[in-house]
């Protein structure tokens, strides 16, 4: 073959080629376009802050135009390089990534994905053993305006874990206890193992004193901070499989919670701030062997409660990690009905033996 013959060849294909890899280079981008995206203000949690009585009324709202956004700004004291010309292409979504239900520590929005008459902004977060900081980040996010419909499109959030921590399996993780009273009452609760005790949230010294009242809302008298739940982690009991439980494809991880929570007697809040907690460490698991234990949290961490509760749902998840499917006698679970001053704790450990 001749030299020009060859060169003649050899030229299309490499303009091809560029154009190949250009196409693919020119789609990534077009994929993720807003990476990253900096949250402009962190808020911490009170419950006495006008920002959280308002923030349903901008949470996922779309900014249509400049002036909405000035308004938004100068209402919260925003702090952002958006620019009026920046509303030729864009709407913009006023996004407040949650830390308050367990998730652990937010790490950004990952992507934005237009489908529809939908948006879905998917939030990338790190796995936590411990208590999660009480606090929102709150992101302003371009949506372009040629694929948003301002009348018919609804904005969604999918939470994404990125990064699993491994949790130490000789630690009672995450009890967390709400209480319910029937009118405004101070509680006292006292943990009568201290020396189990490896972290608190708010600091133990010798009791827990709080204004409790009947939505669940919890004052720290020493403190005078909202509270939604006493956080307390402990060394372990040696937990191992039971003759009776539940053998749970980790893909159908939610269904099966939200089933059985609501059987042991959670409140739907309650039930999600739950999932979300242990979601990362359950679902990504071929299998999940699960015992709900409604006793074991008396002999773990006794407490002394005063004014004395009319219903205590104490509850200890104990799951192990399968990479098959075993055969086991489905566990009863038995109803509690919550009647007067309620107390519910759950918590969770994983099993090693």
């Amino acid at each position: 073959m001749k030299k020009k013959e060859k060169t003649a060849i050899i030229i299309p294909i490499i303009i091809i080629s560029l154009s190949i890899i250009g196409y693919i280079y020119f789609t990534e981008l077009r994929n993720t376009p807003y990476k990253p995206i900096k949250y402009v203000k962190t808020i911490k949690y009170n419950s006495n802050s006008s920002i959280f009585n308002e923030i349903s009324d901008y949470d996922a709202k779309i900014i249509k135009n400049y002036d909405d956004y000035i308004n938004f700004q100068s209402k919260y004291n925003i702090d952002s390089n958006i620019k009026k010309e920046n509303f030729e292409d864009n709407y913009y979504v006023i996004v407040f990534a949650e830390n308050d239900y367990c998730g652990g520590s937010i790490n950004g929005i990952r992507n934005v994905d237009y489908k529809e008459s939908k948006v879905e902004i998917d939030i990338g977060y790190n796995g936590s053993c411990g208590p999660c900081p009480s606090e929102y980040k709150l992101y302003i996010v371009p949506l372009e305006k040629e694929k948003v419909n301002i009348n018919t499109t609804i904005v969604n959030y999918k939470y994404t874990v990125e990064n699993k921590y491994h949790c130490n399996p000789a630690v009672a993780y995450k009890p967390l206890i709400y209480l319910y009273p029937e009118t405004t009452t101070n509680v006292t609760v006292k943990l009568l193992k201290t020396e189990n005790l490896t972290t608190t949230y708010p600091k133990y010294e010798k009791e827990w004193n709080v204004t409790a009242y009947k939505d669940g809302t919890l004052i720290d008298n020493k403190t005078g901070r909202s509270l939604y739940g006493l956080y307390w982690e402990g060394k372990n009991y040696e937990s191992s499989i039971k003759k009776e439980g539940f053998v749970v494809k980790g893909s159908n991880t939610i269904k099966f919670l939200e089933e059985k929570l609501s059987k042991l007697g959670l409140t739907e809040r309650e039930a999600n701030e739950f999932i979300i907690y242990w979601l990362p460490k359950l679902e990504h698991n071929k299998y999940n062997y699960i015992h709900f234990n409604t006793e074991i949290s008396d002999k773990i961490m006794p407490i002394e409660v005063n004014p004395k509760p009319d219903t205590n749902i104490r509850i200890l998840m104990e799951y192990k990690p399968l990479n098959k499917k075993m055969n086991i006698k489905e566990q009863e679970i038995k109803t509690p009905q919550r009647k007067g001053f309620t107390l519910v704790e759950w918590g969770g450990t994983e099993i090693k033996k």
